[in-house]
């Protein structure tokens, strides 16, 4: 089956590329979204960034800090991805530290 799977390239309905890799694993690409609110008050969504792993080294995450609205106002954050990974948003930079 992954043999198979390797040679499966197909395009759906939005224009979107989708293959597998060599493992039979899809490629994974995400879009990144921020939660906006519109002035009627809706929430809206608005593309800000993707993951792409097709990409090359440095291509592969793109976000666009100056797309962002943060809650309140604020024009940067901090993210914590779990207790050794943090995104610093202001410098746009992925921290890794260690607890000790």
């Amino acid at each position: 089956v992954v043999e198979s799977l390797k040679q499966v390239h197909f395009t759906i309905k939005n224009g979107e590329q989708v293959w597998f890799d060599n493992t039979g694993a899809a490629v994974a690409r995400y879009e990144v979204v921020n939660w906006q609110r519109g002035s009627d008050d809706s929430v809206q969504f608005k593309p800000v960034g993707y993951y792409d792993a097709s990409l090359p080294l440095g291509q592969k995450f793109v976000l666009k800090t100056e797309d962002i609205v943060w809650p309140r106002g604020k024009t940067e954050a901090n993210i914590f991805i779990d207790s050794n990974i943090y995104i610093d948003v202001s410098c746009l930079t992925i921290c890794y530290f260690e607890l000790r």
